[in-house]
């Protein structure tokens, strides 16, 4: 019977080799994830998201959406010229709101449209976002969200600071806004670490005002 104790203990042995080698693997993916959520925490609080959320999905009030996205644009790109933190960007918003409605309205009224618009700050949980050259990931960001109408259409996002999405906008490459981490986080692509980012943060703040259209 010897040899059949000596094979029993040459499994135990394989099991905690497996079990010990399972573990460290599980340690280093899970320092790994805690590395990448941080960067993506600080990804959030370098940036101030524009959201605009149309009356509904017909063809005229998506475009009355994208006409309205337009001319906030144009006037963004003046607003926040020479920014350079998030901090300095929401304060040109805040104390823009009323120009950057009234811009939002004019543009409803000359195309004929019955909705108005209601420009305001807001703290809000995104889903991932992926965009053409980067991924912004999931969580709580400040934002610039514009309702027109009912807002129950898709809706339309992008990033007001960094200018990502302003004429004349910086690529990632070039802003000095995100530090090279930041700028590896958001050029990765998909990757099971963003749905994990996103998992997290909804889960944590399942009662925080949400939009993932």
């Amino acid at each position: 019977m010897r040899w059949i104790k000596k094979i029993a203990g040459i499994r135990g042995m394989a099991r905690l080799e497996i079990s010990l080698g399972l573990g460290l693997v599980l340690a280093v993916l899970l320092a790994s994830q805690s590395s990448f959520s941080q960067v993506c925490r600080q990804v959030r609080q370098d940036t101030l998201r524009l959201h605009i959320r149309a009356a509904s999905d017909s063809a005229a009030d998506q475009a009355d959406k994208l006409a309205v996205r337009d001319a906030v644009v144009q006037a963004a790109a003046v607003l926040f010229d020479g920014q350079t933190s998030r901090e300095e960007a929401v304060a040109i918003a805040s104390q823009n709101l009323d120009l950057l409605q009234q811009v939002a309205n004019d543009t409803l009224q000359s195309r004929g449209s019955g909705s108005s618009a209601t420009v305001t700050l807001t703290d809000m949980l995104f889903d991932t976002t992926w965009y053409q050259d980067f991924t912004m990931p999931a969580g709580r960001y400040q934002a610039l969200r514009i309702d027109i109408g009912q807002a129950t259409g898709k809706n339309w996002w992008c990033v007001l600071f960094p200018p990502l999405c302003l004429p004349a906008a910086e690529t990632l490459e070039t802003t000095e806004v995100y530090s090279d981490e930041e700028k590896q986080v958001l050029q990765s692509g998909y990757e099971l670490r963003f749905a994990a980012v996103e998992w997290w943060q909804r889960l944590w703040d399942s009662e925080a005002p949400y939009d993932g259209c």
